[in-house]
């Protein structure tokens, strides 16, 4: 390959421990020419793959406990430990499943409106917490609710997988040797957010399942990328939104067996309760509500931002959106564009939601650091815009005056992978050359 081309990679290379400016085209404006040569495909393997692993969830450990155990409660003045106050619903809902009332689990709190795969991971925690007669902050709150001790850490530790996959999406996409940076942006952007601060462990691991579900993608394991994805369907609903670009980027003959492995694990999961307790899990599942608080923002388009509204209209539109998102994309392997596709798709969730936390910008921060990583070489504005962005949730205006800057910190953050999208690719475009003056 000659000096200075940049060529998106595709779905069909392999990449190793590299990252170089080939992988990460600057968006050169010289076009291709028959006479470049392909570059070698490095090969190089993860000489460590967990030991950043290990290492980070261990901080993450660490950090939750101490977050909910001493600093939340010296910073509210609260004589007590104050663990994530969404964390609870999902261990009620688990409390359920070991008592052998699965088919129930929806029963348990009208805030328990996710896919149940989470409370089925956290059925040991209930069973060993009932059996020690630990006590719950639920209904009513307690200063040191003794569960917390086990569920914490349990919980906490569940981080682990998306750990690794941040690892295994960077080896792929050619950012190997800059993994370990990866994993730490994962822990600030991701499972800070949604795990330590909002005790939201179902979304850290449908993340996690998403982002192995791309990797598989790339290697062109079509099965289990599939499998992958209802996985992540199976702990949070958001996944949904990325089904139909996982499938629009597969073979054609590839694409109804990918949607219905990808539908069985959730669907599977969900049917004992729609069948056992269908008018609590139609609730639950078809028409959650939101509730008015006053650590969210509630959306421009919702008539009275202060009443409880159903969001599955909005979240409706949402899936339409990454409907049409997918059909544009069809059959593109350039590697930027697919995982700028996932950055617009997720972030666009901001704007469908009846009301929005800050937690919602993980996944598709994740995507679309990546995508900047790859078209311009650089590291730096999603995390800064992103983590300004999370900060600026702390401000609390009214809707018309909050709004105004999340659609600049959106833009900011957005816009690069928009325009990718739009133009169907990631490569640069040719520079034309000006015809020469014709002699007098």
């Amino acid at each position: 390959m000659t000096s200075g081309q940049a060529v998106a990679p595709t779905l069909k290379r392999r990449f190793g421990r590299v990252d170089e400016p080939f992988d990460m085209p600057s968006r050169d404006r010289r076009p291709a020419s028959e006479s470049d040569e392909s570059a070698p495909e490095p090969t190089a393997g993860d000489a460590h793959p967990w030991r950043l692993v290990v290492l980070l969830t261990l901080l993450t450990i660490g950090l939750g406990m101490l977050v909910s155990l001493w600093l939340m409660p010296l910073a509210l003045h609260y004589h007590g430990w104050y663990a994530p106050q969404d964390s609870w619903p999902s261990l009620l809902a688990a409390q359920y499943v070991s008592a052998g009332a699965f088919g129930y689990v929806y029963s348990s709190s009208v805030f328990y409106v996710v896919t149940p795969l989470l409370a089925l991971i956290l059925a040991p925690v209930t069973l060993l917490g009932d059996h020690l007669n630990l006590t719950y902050n639920w209904p009513y709150q307690i200063p040191h609710p003794t569960i917390w001790l086990i569920y914490g850490p349990y919980a906490f530790a569940l981080c682990a997988p998306i750990f690794w996959t941040a690892r295994k999406l960077a080896y792929q996409v050619g950012l190997g040797a800059r993994a370990g940076l990866i994993q730490w942006g994962t822990l600030i952007m991701a499972v800070i957010p949604m795990a330590v601060l909002y005790g939201h462990f179902e979304d850290v691991l449908g993340l996690a399942c998403v982002m192995l579900a791309v990797t598989l993608l790339f290697r062109e394991k079509w099965p289990q990328a599939a499998l992958a994805m209802g996985f992540a369907i199976a702990f949070k609903q958001w996944a949904l939104m990325g089904l139909p670009l996982l499938v629009a980027l597969a073979p054609r003959d590839q694409r109804v067996r990918m949607t219905v492995r990808s539908l069985i694990v959730p669907a599977a999961l969900v049917a004992l309760p729609l069948i056992k307790d269908f008018s609590h899990a139609k609730e639950a599942l078809l028409e959650a509500k939101s509730y008015p608080h006053g650590i969210q923002h509630s959306a421009l388009w919702l008539a009275h931002p202060g009443q409880i509204v159903v969001g599955t209209p909005g979240r409706s539109v949402a899936l339409v959106f990454a409907v049409v998102l997918a059909w544009w994309l069809r059959d593109r392997d350039e590697l930027p564009l697919v995982l700028g596709a996932f950055g617009v798709v997720f972030l666009s969730r901001l704007l469908f939601e009846p009301r929005i936390l800050f937690y919602y910008l993980g996944p598709g921060l994740m995507f679309l650091w990546l995508h900047e990583r790859l078209t311009t070489g650089h590291w730096w504005r999603v995390p800064i815009a992103g983590c300004l962005f999370m900060a600026y949730f702390h401000i609390h205006l009214r809707p018309l005056l909050w709004w105004p800057a999340a659609f600049v910190f959106i833009g900011i953050l957005i816009w690069p992978a928009a325009r990718d999208v739009l133009r169907r690719t990631a490569s640069p475009e040719p520079e034309t050359e000006a015809e020469p003056l014709l002699a007098a």
